[in-house]
């Protein structure tokens, strides 16, 4: 079986569906069904070795990237930035 997988999902900072993409072509890449397998990103196409050196290197980047607590201290500035996020928590709190 011959795939094509749109790339463009796994330029940083991913997101959940770059964390699909990503995963994905993990499984895909070792499927013994899959003989091969093409990115389609911003760059053109990327061969299956280029996938194979592009997940590694987001292996290797993810294994450094985030402190522990950036997540958390992330997800707080977002939902801040909300309209009403703090109507919403003044409403909970009640």
């Amino acid at each position: 079986m011959k795939i094509l997988v749109n790339t463009s999902s796994l330029a940083p900072p991913l997101t959940g569906i770059g964390h699909y993409t990503l995963n994905l072509l993990r499984v895909l890449l070792h499927h013994p069904e899959v003989s091969e397998i093409v990115g389609l990103g911003a760059a053109g196409l990327l061969s299956q070795p280029t996938l194979q050196r592009l997940l590694e290197q987001q292996a290797r980047h993810n294994d450094h990237s985030a402190a522990p607590g950036d997540s958390e201290r992330r997800l707080r500035r977002l939902l801040a930035a909300l309209p009403a996020a703090r109507w919403l928590r003044r409403k909970q709190r009640a």
